[in-house]
This record gives C-alpha cells, structure tokens and sequence, in this order.
C-alpha cells in the first residue's frame, strides 16, 4: 500500500493543472473544418460534412446555418454590424438574420470559386482567381478590381481593409495594395516562394503566411519585406502556413503540421500552444477575448481558453467527486457555468484505464461507474479550457 501512495504522489506531479488546454468543441462531425468566425457571441464554422453551422454558447451545441447557400464548400466567413458573408466554391452571399437564411450576391459579380471575403463597415473586398471584386454597399453592388498580380499564377487568396481606402491583398508569391479605395495598385514582392494564404495587420506590421517558407513581414505597407526568422522553432513547422489571427494584442498563427503557435509581443519569439489539441493540422482560427478556436483537417473544431491579464486568470472550475471511498460509482459534480468537459480514469501510474468521455457540465451531477475497476487508487482526470484538473480517489470493497 506505501508502494502505491508514492506512486500515486509520482503521478500527481507528473499531471500537475495546466492552464489554457484545448478541449474540442461538440461541433457536429470529426471532419475538415474549413474556416471559423466569431460574431459577438455567436460562432460560426463550415465542415465538409456538415455545412455552416452556429453556436450561441462557445460550441457546446450547433444548430444548421446553412439555408440558402448553394455551394458545397464555404471557404471564407467574414462580417460587419449589419450581415455575415460567405466566399464559396459558388460566389459570395449575405445573410441578415445572423445566418438562418442566406442571399447569393450578384450585381456585377461572378459566380465560380471564391476565396476570401473581408469587411470594415460597409466596404467588402472579394478574391477569386486572379480576380479582385469590392463593393462600397455592403455587396448590394460589385466592381471589379484592376488588380492583376503578375507573379507566376496571378491568383489571390486573402484580403484585409486597414480602412475603407487602404487594402492589402495576398496572393501567389506577391502583395497588392491600394491607398485609394481600389483606383491603382502597387505591387511588392514578399521573398517567399510560395502562395500567400493569409494576411494581417499586427502592431503596424502586416504579416503574411506562406504555404511552404513561413511567415514574413513588413512595416513599411508592404514597401520590404523580411522573414519572420523567430518562427519556427523547428524547421518541420515551416512547411505550411494555414492561418494568421490577431486578438487585441496577440498574434497567433496556424501550421498543417505543427498546430497553433503565439508571438511574445515583448521578446517577438513564438511558443506553440498545443496542449490536448486533438490534430495538430490546423486550418482556420478566430476568436474573442475569451475563447480561441481551431477548426482541423480531421478533427473537427477545438477551443482554447484565454485570459486577458495573467495575474487574473479565468477563474478555476468548481468541481467535486464523491463518494470517497468509492464501491460502485462516484459523482462528478460542478457549480460551475456549463461547459463541455473531457474526463477518464487513470490508474497510480497515469496509465488511463477508461475511454475519454465528455459532458456538458454545469450545476449538476455527472455518474460514472466505476465497478468494473479493482479496489485500490485512482484519479478522474478532467480537462477543460481551464487546463486539467486531477481528483484523486479510492476504490474499496
């Protein structure tokens, strides 16, 4: 019995609590989560198999948001105060009831595949192809661009508004960008070799991320460009950048091979942030003060807890286990607001000895059986956007 006691100490150092651990989300389907988007407290996401779909509580149920949309791939979700829209493999449409129902835009636009869509205020800015559309009225008109890269494909992917007259847009090895509402353009080399699938605007950096060099950046609109030589810290998360996400005073970016990594706003390196995330290819991200979210190539969409100030973190979960000793079963209770947690049981060596579980929990109780285990030590392992909570307790018969 000593024996076990100090393995079980052994075991309590080891799984320590960590702060901000992905928990996946209960969207739909383990699928392709193409592009994820928060509006207010609303957060939208499309997967290959699923369509748009909406959560109004951070991902704990979805319901469909996908009446109107003809396509069967939704690339990009954007919106201002007034609509949500969506670039597809069929155009781009508008909804203004929050996505229940859904409008193809089409006054001097064209249908086909699109890319991206961005929106500040009533201004939007489209891409597809090689193609540049942008609208002054919320999309109710369209005009096309003169903006024709002439690097080797010519095609554009991602577009940002700095403001309603200064515009950057990514595309095959170059960036484009207008002072003046989409009248001219100047064009400027990045140095990468690669198409330029995302862009943004950080700290009065723009920032681009490449599908096979990593990251680069200006701070003169675009005039010279320089890699992002701190990222990555290993060689093999170079390959593709995915996405690049900016809330308030972080940077975060996105890798199909090595997950989700945030710049030190101080120091300028980068750390990867992927404790339990499920897939560490990584497609989309969005997010707000709170939350950070990942849509996957295989795993569905994970969530992230963050916090605003490290001195005053989210406060911790309110959470029981009774009874202890247990025979039969133990009770996992909470006062807590409800979230989706994960849980297991491990044995004193750490060794998980049930599946990975999940529940919604709040002020309520959970059972879990425990009668098939033998008699002696045990922990309930619980992981949340809170980190990972470890609650001993005994089996005796």
């Amino acid at each position: 019995m000593k024996q076990n006691f100090i393995a079980f100490s052994v075991f309590v150092l080891l799984v320590n609590p960590l702060f901000g651990q992905w928990v996946k989300t209960a969207f739909p389907c383990d699928c392709t989560v193409q592009d994820v988007h928060v509006r207010g407290d609303d957060v939208f996401a499309f997967g290959l198999g699923t369509g748009m779909m909406r959560s109004s509580d951070q991902g704990q149920t979805w319901e469909d948001a996908m009446t109107g949309i003809t396509s069967f791939w939704v690339k990009k979700i954007a919106s201002n105060d007034q609509y949500l829209f969506a670039a597809t493999f069929n155009g781009v449409f508008r909804s203004s009831d929050n996505g229940d129902n859904w409008t193809q835009l089409t006054m001097g636009i064209t249908t086909g595949e699109f890319e991206s869509v961005a929106a500040k205020g009533s201004t939007l800015v489209a891409c597809t192809g090689t193609k540049v559309y942008y609208s002054t009225n919320n999309g109710d008109t369209w005009t096309q661009s003169s903006l024709f890269l002439s690097s080797p494909t010519g095609y554009v992917f991602d577009a940002i508004l700095l403001d309603n007259a200064t515009w950057v847009i990514s595309g095959s090895e170059n960036v484009g960008i207008t002072t003046n509402a989409g009248a001219s353009w100047s064009e400027y080399e990045s140095g990468s070799q690669f198409d330029l699938r995302a862009v943004v605007d950080y700290d009065d950096t723009l920032y681009v991320g490449a599908t096979g060099d990593g990251i680069f950046k200006s701070d003169d609109l675009g005039v010279t460009w320089v890699s992002e030589d701190s990222y990555p810290a290993a060689m093999n998360c170079n390959s593709n950048i995915t996405d690049l996400l900016v809330l308030d005073d972080r940077l975060f970016v996105s890798n199909n091979n090595c997950g989700v990594a945030i710049k030190n706003s101080e120091t300028g390196g980068w750390s990867y942030i992927n404790d339990n995330l499920g897939d560490l290819y990584v497609l989309a991200l969005a997010g707000n003060e709170q939350y950070l979210y990942g849509g996957t190539n295989q795993k569905g969409l994970w969530r992230l807890g963050l916090t605003t100030d490290v001195n005053n973190p989210i406060a911790p979960l309110d959470l029981k286990i009774a009874p202890n000793p247990a025979t039969d079963v133990v009770f996992l209770s909470s006062q807590s607001p409800e979230m989706l947690l994960q849980y297991y049981i491990a044995d004193v060596t750490g060794k998980p000895v049930t599946l990975l579980n999940e529940v919604l929990q709040g002020a309520n109780q959970t059972v879990i059986p425990v009668d098939h285990l033998a008699a002696g030590f045990y922990a309930l392992v619980v992981i949340s956007d809170h980190g990972t909570r470890l609650m001993p307790f005994v089996i005796a018969r």
